[in-house]
């Protein structure tokens, strides 16, 4: 049995300190991390917000317009820009004065790619894919769990209040969930069937519409020899999506 692809890890203790920034995570709570490995407190959840906002921007400039509409919406703040001028001095503060850089129109964060969890994750898949392309799937797959590795729980967990956060957070969702489908691709192109018939199972469970799931799921029993389960699984997402949505599965899946 595969180790499950889900979530993981906690969140290290934080401390009130300005230090080196050495990495930002944002796939699970929002929380910077310094050079000795200890996470900088940051104060209250419009700074967590303000900084996951200039994150999901990144590298381009998010302008003014945009983090008051993320952080205020039509709330009636007095002077939400003054409110916005100091939340981008706390985080100067927190992280230092060249991390958050003001440009005409808005504010740049200016973090080297690698030093944040959501360009690693995406660097990962997108090496994982190339090397499923060269015909490598035994490398795909190491590049594959290191990308959903990066995961700590569900992206933006402490944002849930802000609606950019939400909207955010069920994009980033899609990404984790369609590189689980190419990492349990991955595996059967490198034999694995037997091993990922018990995960897909449990993702098909847990995603009852995502049809490229329950082809793997398919695919994997067939290629154990289970042809006649391979057929029931068919028969069980045919019955979801008929009865749940009134839809037929793709002609390509049939």
């Amino acid at each position: 049995m595969p180790e499950r692809v889900g979530y993981g890890g906690s969140a290290p203790q934080a401390v009130n300190r300005v230090a080196s920034v050495v990495d930002l995570r944002i796939l699970g709570s929002v929380e910077v991390v310094d050079e000795a490995g200890e996470t900088l407190g940051l104060s209250g959840g419009r700074q967590r917000a303000l900084l996951a906002a200039l994150a999901l921007g990144a590298p381009d400039m998010v302008t003014t317009d945009r983090l008051l509409e993320s952080l205020w919406g039509d709330s009636d703040a007095a002077r939400p820009e003054a409110a916005l001028h100091m939340a981008v001095s706390r985080l100067r503060g927190a992280l230092g004065e060249d991390r958050v850089l003001t440009l005409p129109g808005g504010y740049r964060l200016d973090l080297p790619s690698p030093n944040t969890d959501l360009n690693r994750f995406r660097a990962l898949v997108r090496r994982g894919r190339q090397l499923m392309t060269l015909g490598q799937p035994a490398g795909a797959c190491e590049s594959l769990r290191q990308a959903l590795s990066q995961w700590r729980g569900p992206a933006l967990a402490d944002l849930r209040d802000f609606e950019f956060a939400e909207q955010a957070a069920r994009r980033l969702e899609d990404e984790r969930v369609a590189a689980v489908e190419l990492l349990m691709e991955a595996m059967l192109d490198a034999g694995e069937h037997d091993l990922v018939v018990g995960e897909l199972f449990g993702l098909v469970e847990e995603f009852p519409y995502r049809e490229r799931l329950w082809w793997l799921l398919m695919l994997a029993l067939y290629r154990s020899g289970r042809q006649a389960d391979a057929l029931a699984a068919f028969n069980d997402l045919r019955s979801t999506l008929g009865e749940e949505l009134g839809l037929e599965p793709a002609p390509e899946l049939v």
